[in-house]
């Protein structure tokens, strides 16, 4: 499926892949959203990224973890 603006849903049989592009801006909006990965999962971001939880994270490391940054570091851990 693809329209004239270079929005596209590509649906690969022969690879198995699903592919979606759009031009502008891909939003998902319900009440849950799940993603399961059997393997990797990997997220790539050109520019900024920001991520809001409205309730409590929580996040497992079942092997190592590492955090590299290439700037400053500003971190604050406030107990409200």
């Amino acid at each position: 499926l693809q329209t004239t603006r270079a929005n596209k849903i590509f649906v690969d049989e022969l690879n198995g892949t699903i592919t979606i592009s759009s031009a502008e801006e891909v939003n998902v909006n319900t009440k849950k959203v799940n993603i399961n990965a059997s393997e990797n999962m990997n997220v790539n971001v050109g520019k900024n990224f920001t991520m809001q939880v409205g309730g409590d994270a929580n996040m497992t490391v079942d092997g190592n973890a590492r955090l590299s940054v290439g700037g400053d570091v500003d971190s604050s851990i406030t107990k409200m």
